[in-house]
């Protein structure tokens, strides 16, 4: 299963919500919810912590 492909579709269908630690840290950063929106619609996973599966 390719979580990252899951959250890209989640995306798309608006069907997601910013939970209020991450909008403290997008606030506190300078970037908005169209930012996130761009990252997981274009990005790619640069590094996979096997520590936080599972998390």
């Amino acid at each position: 299963m390719n979580i990252f492909k899951n959250i890209r579709e989640a995306v798309q269908k608006r069907n997601y919500a910013l939970r209020p630690h991450a909008v403290i840290h997008m606030l506190a950063e300078g970037f908005d919810e169209g930012d996130i929106i761009g990252a997981v619609g274009n990005g790619k996973i640069l590094e996979h912590y096997i520590e936080e599966d599972g998390a």
